[in-house]
């Protein structure tokens, strides 16, 4: 590691600033036109020590401990002076160069010893010398002698050892603060001359020795490898120095180890009861990331992320088993070091297989192909964005299914949720119809549960909901749904106190659910039905007057058609030990309601004839309209 002395000539109104070989050939004559001219030599600090004139006089500066200019001396140029030399230290063999006035531009009128070594002189001008550090040097001052003249410099010349070596650190693992010392060789006994890093960040050392140095860990360190500089090289070392993130007690981390995104999985093996493990991976700013747990042979232990600034980025509340799981970090905040905290509970000890992944990524197009997916790690997402516009209706289908289970759900441009994450499994699964309610850029996020991985084909539909009029006792309709995920929506005006059947017929949907919602959007009647078809039969009348939606919403992947009829139901008398009545139903879901007046304690019993109905249910209410007794015909 060599200091950069810079020589600035002047010549006819030019000026050059030269380091160090340009220096030499500058001053050597190479430059033509410029070894006569004026020169101006300053230090490694880079303050002005010189001012050069071959011609006349040279000026000489000098300065305080603190930089403060104390002197101006002049004197002929021809006066033999040792002015500066650089580097200032370094090993035997080493070229250095000595600056200054009234040297021999002949190399053997120059004799340049170390303390009292006599060097080999390599090139030579009046103003500039070059040299080898000689074997057997001492520290102490440099000296020229030409003629019977001998000059020499004020300052020592300190011969090093050579480049330091950092042969191994103590502790391995650290909290910010705690002292570490490092061992190794050519250390700088002054400890201002070293400089120790953690990764990038700078310790204030706090003694040093040729051997050892101790240094307090920075509260930016990261966890890294240290480094060790002097004037005469760095040194790295080969093992990392981990960081113990606050609330983590150094003395408990028995495991240590580095994992790579997207990369190997990683065992920590924690052996010990009551102990911890640390593991870290370097993040990128604006990354989504993942780490998954499986493998897992501890009974129960939790696991948080903290930041490369020594902040906690998931709460320590994770808890996992044997069965494993994962952690999603969501968008990393800054470039950096990321550090795992494994910490099973209590004396629990055990193995955890630690992945760790970026989002699988991709585009999907609304009413496009179909895109397939295939997670292969353990807590790995995978997300596909598409562009949608305001008003725009998507929905999607989930196919061909090998997780065993997860959720999937559609995120609104600014991240939030567009919808709740929707279960799937192998059966597959579906998003419902959504209207987008912004122009911009959403993603389709398929989150596999716990430790499941897989593949899924995904497919975006712009189809809208089926949509239109429904009117009481009027005519039939045949909504037909033909992707994943759509429904169909219908209005009709409805009555307080009225009385409502929705029948279903030529059903072809494999499975779904038929609700009647109240005009403030809430359920007022839900059932499952099949092929089979059937009817919606509300227990009570309409709440209020207003807009009453029927919604049929197929399971899952199911998609198909049915026939909806809404009716009102027949209504009449009926006189105890009267004449009979015939009833005549003709509407799917259609049903009929007599009534007649009864007494407290009387005895009373219906007998039903002439029943050309295939199957349904004869109920008695009371005044109150709860269920007195009930039959299937």
């Amino acid at each position: 590691m060599h200091e950069t002395l810079w020589c600035e000539w002047q010549s006819r109104g030019r000026r050059a600033l030269l380091t160090t070989a340009a220096i030499v050939l500058a001053c050597l004559g190479v430059f033509p036109g410029l070894a006569a001219d004026i020169s101006y030599v300053y230090d490694k600090a880079g303050r002005l020590r010189a001012v050069i004139d071959p011609a006349s006089d040279t000026a000489v500066y000098a300065y305080d401990a603190v930089g403060n200019l104390t002197g101006i001396t002049r004197q002929p140029s021809t006066t033999l002076a040792v002015l500066q030399f650089t580097p200032s230290s370094s090993p035997i063999g080493t070229t250095v160069m000595i600056y200054g006035t009234g040297f021999s531009a002949t190399l053997a009128s120059n004799t340049v010893k170390f303390n009292g070594t006599t060097a080999t002189v390599l090139t030579a001008s009046t103003t500039v010398l070059t040299v080898t550090v000689p074997s057997g040097a001492t520290t102490g001052p440099i000296s020229v002698t030409v003629g019977a003249n001998t000059a020499t410099s004020t300052a020592s010349f300190i011969v090093g050892s050579g480049a330091p070596t950092l042969a191994s650190f103590n502790p391995a693992v650290g909290n910010y603060g705690a002292t570490v010392t490092l061992t190794g060789i050519n250390y700088d006994t002054t400890p201002i001359n070293n400089r120790v890093a953690f990764t990038a960040a700078m310790g204030a050392i706090a003694t040093a020795t040729a051997t050892t140095i101790t240094v307090p860990v920075p509260s930016t360190a990261q966890t890294g490898p240290i480094s060790v500089s002097t004037i005469q090289g760095k040194a790295t070392s080969s093992q990392e120095f981990f960081v113990a993130p606050p609330g983590v007690v150094s003395a408990d981390v028995q495991y240590t180890g580095r994992i790579t995104e997207d990369g190997p999985t990683v065992v920590a093996s924690i052996t010990t009861a009551n102990k911890n493990g640390l593991m870290v991976f370097d993040g990128t700013v604006g990354q989504r990331v993942t780490v998954g747990f499986s493998g897992v042979t501890v009974t129960q232990f939790s696991a948080f992320v903290y930041r490369p600034d020594g902040l906690v980025m998931t709460a320590p509340v994770s808890s996992f088993n044997t069965s494993g799981g994962s952690i999603d970090l969501s968008v990393l905040p800054m470039t950096g070091t990321y550090t795992i905290v494994l910490d099973p509970v209590s004396t629990y000890t055990g193995n955890i297989t630690v992945t760790v992944s970026t989002e699988l990524t991709g585009t999907i197009t609304p009413g496009g192909a179909a895109v397939p997916i295939s997670i292969a790690r353990v807590g790995q997402n995978a997300r596909y964005t598409f562009t949608g516009t305001a008003g725009q209706t998507v929905s999607a289908g989930l196919t061909a299914v090998t997780i065993s289970n997860g959720n999937v759900s559609i995120l609104k441009p600014d991240g939030s949720a567009l919808v709740a994450p929707t279960g799937f499994n192998t059966g597959g699964g579906a998003i419902e119809s959504q209207v987008l309610p912004t122009s911009g850029t959403y993603a389709i996020l398929v989150d596999p549960s716990g430790t499941a991985t897989g593949n899924v084909t995904l497919t975006l539909y712009n189809q809208p909901d089926v949509t239109g009029p429904i009117t009481i006792d009027g005519a039939t309709v045949s909504p037909s749904l033909t992707v994943p995920g759509q429904r169909a929506r219908y209005t009709f005006t409805g009555t307080a106190g009225q009385w409502v059947n929705l029948g279903l017929t030529a059903v072809t949907i494999s499975s779904s659910t038929v609700s009647l919602l109240k005009p403030d959007g809430t359920t007022l009647v839900s059932s499952s039905f099949s092929t089979s078809g059937g009817s919606l039969d509300p227990t009570t009348t309409l709440p209020t007057t207003g807009t009453y939606t029927i919604v049929v919403d197929p399971a899952v992947l199911a998609t198909g058609s049915m026939t909806l009829t809404l009716t009102s139901p027949l209504t009449g008398t009926i006189t105890l030990d009267g004449a009979s009545v015939p009833i005549n139903l003709t509407k799917a879901g259609r049903t009929a309601r007599y009534t007649f007046s009864g007494t407290s304690g009387q005895w009373v019993s219906l007998g039903m004839t002439a029943v050309t109905i295939s199957s349904g249910t004869v109920t008695l209410l009371n005044p109150s309209g709860t269920p007195l007794a009930s039959t299937s015909i």
